[in-house]
């Protein structure tokens, strides 16, 4: 279910009618795949290649923009260090591409968190632009934070000690925090980039607000945790569904 509503919730941000999402788990070889399809929902787990490298080599670790995926040498513009840059070359493994049907359009941002690695693919909708592929930035690393905060709370549920617990809760606050505050960074950096900054503004201080809010009630929830020693963990667990609104 939480899956799922990251999916809704991040193709109605970009406007898209698809969405694939994959990612692996920390030493897990298998591979997630999660689609979202007008208003249908798909979640499978695979092991083969194709899904472990969907994109190009050249472009691993970078989230990228392309129009033309299916032409004999696209034109993707990809997010450097040093801002917006082109590369050319076929942005998608081929098999991929083909399994899912892609099309000419595709803005495939990079899923980076402690515990995943993977990418989104929003799909099938025209007029993309350079502000979008920072929107989709964006919108991925507050998912990473979500998929990390999940399973570091499922690793709280599980822990029996009260060292576990407190010990667990330190790695919540740290990873989970810091994750927030370089999304912020993040966004402050890409805002005097964007082609419309008017509107891209107006988005992205919005996110900037969300950010702040969450960050707050995580430390809360770290300090209820600690503060007590006698805090139920399906308490801190409901305390933690806060981030839901993510």
């Amino acid at each position: 279910d939480s899956v799922r509503e990251v999916m809704q919730n991040s193709a109605t941000a970009l406007g898209v009618p698809r969405l694939i999402m994959v990612w692996q788990v920390q030493a897990n070889p298998a591979v997630h795949l999660a689609t979202w399809s007008k208003g249908q929902f798909q979640w499978s787990t695979e092991f083969e290649s194709t899904f472990q490298r969907p994109v190009a080599e050249a472009l691993t670790g970078t989230s990228f923009l392309c129009h033309n995926c299916r032409s004999s040498l696209p034109r993707v513009l990809h997010i450097s260090p040093n801002g917006f840059q082109f590369w050319r070359g076929a942005p998608l493994n081929t098999d991929f591409q083909n399994h899912f049907a892609i099309g000419s359009v595709a803005l495939s941002p990079v899923l980076h968190g402690e515990y995943l690695q993977g990418r989104l693919f929003f799909l099938d909708k025209g007029g993309l632009t350079s502000d979008d592929l920072v929107l989709a930035d964006v919108v991925a690393r507050m998912i990473a934070v979500r998929m990390d905060a999940h399973y570091l709370l499922r690793q709280l549920q599980q822990a029996a000690a009260m060292k576990e617990r407190v010990e667990l809760s330190d790695r919540l606050h740290d990873s989970v925090l810091q994750t927030f505050t370089a999304v912020s960074l993040h966004l402050e950096m890409l805002q005097p980039r964007s082609e419309n900054p008017r509107k891209a503004r107006q988005h992205l201080v919005e996110i900037q607000r969300m950010i702040a809010n969450e960050q707050r009630n995580l430390r809360l929830i770290v300090q209820e945790l600690k503060g007590t020693g006698l805090v139920p963990i399906r308490q801190v667990v409901d305390a933690a569904t806060q981030l839901e609104e993510l």
